[in-house]
């Protein structure tokens, strides 16, 4: 072989050996999800058509007191993507009969009234009020509404691993100007498993920016199909020095539930007690 047919197949496979990998990286580029998919792709397959859970709260202070509360939670999908939700309290006594009904809302807030059986009545939890915390736990009203993806700004920050498992890292912001006015967090930044596209971990930043709270979850099981849930979440409050631990006893899914359970007079007839 002369030396210059030998240059032209070395330069010929150098060109094809770029072109390949060019052609590789344009491909894994174009396969690259980018934060609101990764959220989508979260939203539907962590979905459920219904949802019971039967749960054990610890509400520990700074100093390592421990308040405990016996808790069951209500969930359905009533339309399309639109879900409510019903929590009660069943322990101490003192706060039996407790809850808090939402009310999914796709172009607003979510509508929620909170009952509380002394007063006999239904009090609505109005937007100045859903950065208060839920009877006592370090989760906000805002916390535990429905999360429309369209009002949301979505960031891939990077992939990392967190706890040893692989996630997406995102950044979520308010994207609205309504958004933005309503709620109480300037950004939070989420940690995804990148496979089964379950939240592991959030941050939370207050609107000058400042870190104040932390939820984990963690102990995850699959409860069907590819629906996976924590049995335990650990709210960790860095301003007030407070955690909030809950524990699932007890967990159905796609089960039916009566539509009545999430009706306001379900409530004001104290038929969840």
């Amino acid at each position: 072989m002369s030396k210059k047919t030998f240059l032209k197949i070395t330069i010929g496979v150098g060109i094809l050996a770029f072109a390949l990998l060019f052609t590789s990286q344009s491909i894994l580029a174009k396969k690259q999800l980018t934060g609101y998919q990764i959220m989508k792709i979260q939203k539907r397959v962590q979905k459920a058509k219904t949802e019971y859970q039967e749960q054990q709260m610890l509400l520990i202070d700074k100093n390592g007191k421990t308040r405990k509360r016996s808790v069951r939670e209500f969930g359905k999908e009533t339309g399309k993507d639109i879900h409510k939700a019903m929590i009660t309290f069943l322990s101490p006594s003192n706060i039996r009969g407790t809850a808090l009904l939402t009310w999914q809302n796709k172009e607003r807030q979510d509508d929620q009234w909170l009952y509380q059986p002394a007063r006999r009545k239904l009090q609505r939890i109005g937007t100045g009020s859903k950065g208060e915390y839920f009877m006592g736990t370090d989760l906000t009203y805002e916390d535990m509404q429905s999360e429309e993806l369209e009002h949301f700004k979505y960031r891939l920050m990077k992939r990392e691993k967190l706890g040893g498992v692989w996630c997406y890292k995102v950044e979520a912001k308010p994207k609205t100007k309504e958004k933005k006015r309503e709620s109480n967090y300037s950004k939070r930044i989420l940690w995804v498993h990148t496979k089964h596209f379950y939240t592991i971990q959030t941050n939370f930043y207050d609107r000058r920016g400042r870190y104040v709270k932390q939820m984990k979850a963690r102990k995850f099981k699959n409860v069907g199909g590819k629906l996976w849930r924590p049995d335990e979440t650990v709210t960790l409050n860095k301003k007030l020095k407070h955690k909030t631990v809950i524990k699932v006893t007890k967990r159905t899914v796609n089960r039916g539930i009566a539509a009545k359970v999430f009706k306001k007079e379900y409530l004001t007839a104290r038929s969840h007690m």
